[in-house]
């Protein structure tokens, strides 16, 4: 991967720059967490094939937190595994928790425009996730779709979170 990094950033601006992966898996392009080694320490407490968990310490300021990196699944068939799978972390731990990437999961129906309708049955999993872990979304500002597709002629947008 750091190949790759200097085609698109000069080399002086990531000296001390440190970085874990998440090796890809079916049709996602991995997880990549990077950082100023200089700044900040970080340990990899745990990874499998959606989500990288990272204890993260700022040198300077002595803060510490917990950073996962998930790629949710987009197949019905395998999303209970994903979600019933990380809220048993919550409790392992005892820092702020924050989560970052894509869970391919909708809040609500109408963070969809297009398509065949959500319900809130569809919206369940990621919202009994942020109910028991006491989670908080932060709101964005910007544009309010983060993924659209061309689906049979006819545009389909989405706010994932």
């Amino acid at each position: 991967m750091k190949l790759w990094l200097t085609n698109i950033i000069p080399t002086e601006l990531y000296q001390n720059w440190a970085s874990k992966t998440l090796n890809p898996t079916k049709h996602t392009r991995g997880i990549w967490a990077l950082w100023s080694s200089t700044n900040v320490m970080v340990h990899v407490l745990s990874k499998d094939n959606r989500a990288i968990h990272l204890y993260v310490k700022d040198k300077l300021l002595n803060h510490e937190t917990i950073i996962s990196g998930i790629y949710g699944t987009t197949q019905e068939r395998d999303k209970h595994l994903f979600w019933d799978k990380l809220p048993l972390l919550n409790p392992l731990f005892h820092l702020a928790w924050c989560i970052i990437g894509d869970s391919n999961e909708l809040l609500s129906p109408d963070e969809k425009i297009g398509g065949v309708s959500i319900t809130s049955e569809k919206t369940h999993r990621i919202n009994h996730f942020i109910d028991i872990v006491d989670a908080k979304d932060i709101f964005s500002i910007g544009i309010p779709f983060t993924w659209k597709k061309w689906i049979n002629g006819k545009l389909i947008l989405e706010k994932t979170q």
